[in-house]
């Protein structure tokens, strides 16, 4: 086998890769789309369709929680719910800190994103915040959860 043969069916390969990793990265956008917008038309959010464009869909799950009409108390911490929707943008600043800015990332996305999803478990359900804190923030951290759980209500 040349050089120029070889080459060849690396690029070959690595172009399977790619094609096989863009199919799947599409399907994950357009599952999470749907099941995020159906959980924003449950919680009778106006733009539902927001799910579907990045950071706009993270915004809509903060703002169609009723805490943030008010207050948001994470962890006995109170927020102001007009800064609780904007909580992604330290997504973009918190990369730059050194040595544990990667850590203070997910613990955010954690915090924040469990905090939606918990929040609308409960309104969906009709249960209290309480009986679903646990699986409200472990989807925080694996969304694939929060996907599941919103394709399989029935409203």
């Amino acid at each position: 086998m040349t050089d120029y043969e070889l080459v060849a069916a690396m690029m070959a390969g690595l172009g399977a890769f790619l094609f096989v990793f863009v199919i799947i990265a599409i399907a994950v956008y357009v599952l999470y789309g749907m099941s995020h917008m159906k959980a924003l038309k449950l919680m009778g959010y106006q733009n539902a369709w927001a799910a579907w464009i990045p950071f706009y869909g993270t915004y809509a799950l903060a703002d169609c929680i009723p805490e943030t009409k008010e207050n948001v108390n994470i962890f006995g911490l109170s927020i102001p719910g007009t800064v609780f929707k904007f909580w992604w943008v330290l997504l973009f600043i918190l990369p730059f800190v050194p040595v544990v800015g990667n850590i203070l990332v997910l613990a955010l996305q954690i915090i924040c994103l469990g905090k939606c999803y918990t929040s609308i478990y409960a309104n969906i359900e009709g249960v209290s915040e309480d009986n679903v804190k646990v699986i409200g923030y472990l989807s925080g951290w694996i969304n694939l959860i929060a996907v599941v759980k919103f394709f399989t209500y029935k409203k």
